[in-house]
Formats: structure tokens, sequence, C-alpha cells
């Protein structure tokens, strides 16, 4: 912990969804209630509270102004540590200039660290019944275009404004949070494994640049498999991950349904995350699966 005593985390894609489903383990969710109806927390927003309870300085970064509310409030309730938050559209230069000025202003005698936690929120782009696994007569080719330009283009924007604190600092460390969906192809990954593979080749290419020109600045990739974040709740979700699953044959009989569908939890996400800010090591990488999920990187 003494090693983050001075720093501010930046965790960007805070947010949640509506619950529809509990799976087998509840556990598996992070649970926010709101006027009596349970909502689930995505990776950013578990992240911030996880690192919230280890005393770390957060801010945390979205679109949705009234979602970054409702979290700070939750998280100083659980933790009783104070967070800040910035709404911000990361896909806009203008917003994430408005955003280094805010950050360079409060915090000017601290040192920055990144999660970098963006996805293809509903506010980006509206996906039919929420399903980004679609078989290929079933992509619209916005949204390949969509999804790129959110997740890659993001931390692009994000790391040039930070680029020249990053510099400056005795030691950067940024975290990219993708998807096991960037390094292994599946049945109806063709749009959404575009995009994470996008992700997942720019983050290496970022990694040994800032490595050869800052020697300063470690960024680390976290892979992980489907996480329970209420994306997977929908039944097209599930029906189209059941294929995904029938077609690799993992399942045999079985196959996957509601009541066997592995799922991980966020918060073992955000340990992931929080062994990446503290190692002594510069983890590059890091692949998890939740037990009984396809434990594999090719086809």
């Amino acid at each position: 912990m003494e090693k983050l005593e001075n720093t501010l985390v930046i965790v960007t894609g805070c947010g949640y969804r509506e619950a529809k489903r509990v799976f087998n383990n509840h556990k598996q969710a992070v649970i926010l209630e709101i006027d009596g109806k349970a909502y689930k927390v995505n990776v950013g927003g578990a992240t911030s509270i996880f690192l919230a309870k280890k005393g770390v300085n957060v801010l945390m970064v979205a679109r949705t102004e009234e979602k970054l509310k409702v979290l700070k409030e939750y998280i100083e309730k659980k933790t009783q540590n104070i967070v800040s938050f910035f709404p911000c559209d990361l896909t806009d230069k203008s917003q994430i200039e408005r955003l280094s000025k805010f950050v360079n202003k409060k915090y000017q005698g601290k040192r920055i660290w990144l999660i970098q936690s963006v996805g293809l929120g509903a506010q980006a782009y509206n996906i039919k019944n929420g399903n980004p696994y679609l078989l290929l007569e079933e992509i619209e080719p916005e949204l390949v275009v969509k999804e790129y330009e959110v997740i890659v283009n993001s931390l692009l924007l994000m790391i040039k404004i930070l680029l020249p604190r990053f510099r400056n600092q005795d030691e950067s460390r940024v975290v990219v949070m993708n998807s096991m969906s960037g390094i292994r192809p599946y049945l109806r990954g063709y749009s959404h494994s575009a995009s994470k593979g996008g992700l997942y080749n720019a983050v290496r290419s970022l990694t040994l640049e800032l490595f050869y020109k800052c020697r300063n600045v470690y960024i680390s990739q976290i892979m992980p498999g489907i996480v329970d974040t209420g994306l997977y709740d929908s039944e097209s979700v599930i029906n189209a991950l059941s294929e995904v699953g029938e077609s690799f044959g993992v399942f045999g009989d079985k196959k996957w349904k509601p009541e066997n569908f592995p799922l991980i939890n966020p918060e073992s996400v955000a340990e992931v995350i929080w062994l990446c800010l503290v190692s002594e090591t510069h983890i590059i990488e890091i692949d998890l699966v939740a037990k009984t999920q396809i434990p594999h990187k090719g086809a």
C-alpha cells in the first residue's frame, strides 16, 4: 500500500446495469441496490470499490454522471474512503482535455496511474438485444467500426493526453482491460473479436514503444473470460454463448445453460488488476477464465 500512498488511480468505464438474472452462485456478481432494484456493477466499478477498500485515491471516469454519483455514494458508505469522479466521453478529445486539466489542477502533487476499462456501453451504440456475439449475417458494418473506435481510440486519446505526466513521474503504471475475445477466435466472434484483437495488438505495440522511449511506463493487459456484469443476463446472449460452448464440445450433453453458465466475479478481476499495480515485476499480460470455462487461447 505504501507504493500507492501518493498516487491517484484513474479508473475509466465505471458503471452498472440492471440485474435481470441471478446465476447459480449469486457471489459471481457485485450487486448494488437502488430504490429496491438490483444492479450488477461492471469491472471498472468493482475495481473502484476494491481500490477504495485498500485506501487508494480513486478518480472514476465514465459517460454517465448519474451512475458515477451513485457509485461514489455506495463506495464511500461501504469503505469510508472518499472517491472522486469526472463524467467524460472518452472518444471525445475535447472532453479528455477537460479531464486532463481537472486532474492537473486538483492532483498536481500526486502521481497518476491509469486503469482503462472501456467497453461498448449502451450510450456508444445500441446493439440489438444487447448481444455482441453475432453471426455474420446479423452484423451491421457500423457496429464493427464503432466498437473498435470506442475501445482502441479511447486508449490512444487517454495515453496521449497523460503521456507528458507519465514521462515525468518516477514510475507510471497502466492496466488495460481487454478480453479473452482478443486472443481466441470462436463462432459468432467476427465483430467482437475484431475489436478486442485490435486492442490486444495496440496494447502490445504501445508497451514496446513506451519501454523504448520512456523506460518508466509499465503497461499490463488483463484478458478475462466472461464476467458477471449483467451483460450475460439476457436470453439472447446466453443462447449465443451456449452455441459457442456447444461448438467447442466442452460440456457434452450438458451444454451451456443458465444453471451451469461459467462467469467470473468482477472482484476477482479487480484482484488481478491490484496485482499489476503493486507487483515489483512488470506484469505484461494475465489471462483468466472462470472454472469450467473454455481454457484456450487458439482455435
